[in-house]
């Protein structure tokens, strides 16, 4: 009974979070969409793209600079709190719930570090691209 209470709480939170996620992000698409749309009829397109070519250089170390700061001090929390959860198992090393908690939270360094892996890829692909005139990527 109590597992079928929490799956049902499992799925609410990640149906919550995966809505909240697709208003936000239709919310962005939209209103870049919108510029884009009116830069284009206005006839500002490639200035616009100009410009952001040429300040994104300037802009992205420090962006990932702040995104790999920010990354890490969240890796480190949760490897703290790993560490509270494992000496609670040291006292009770047959409690299920507990190896199910620090298994998740294990976890979310290793998507934290895959997503970091990402965004470097993304800032160091712009950069690239807006220093070399005959990029491949």
């Amino acid at each position: 009974m109590k597992d079928k209470k929490s799956n049902k709480k499992s799925n609410a939170r990640i149906y919550i979070t995966f809505i909240i996620i697709l208003v936000i992000l239709y919310n962005v698409g939209y209103v870049a969409g919108t510029l884009v749309g009116k830069a284009e009829k206005n006839g500002d397109l490639d200035t616009m793209l100009a410009t952001l070519k040429n300040n994104l250089i300037f802009v992205m170390p420090p962006l990932f600079l702040v995104l790999a700061i920010i990354s890490l001090i969240a890796v480190l929390v949760l490897f703290w709190s790993c560490k509270k959860i494992y000496k609670k198992l040291q006292a009770h090393p047959e409690d299920d719930d507990l190896w199910d908690t620090l298994e998740e939270k294990l976890n979310y360094p290793l998507i934290l570090a895959n997503i970091m892996q990402i965004t470097d890829v993304f800032f160091f692909s712009c950069i690239r691209r807006t220093t070399t005139k005959n990029s491949i990527i």
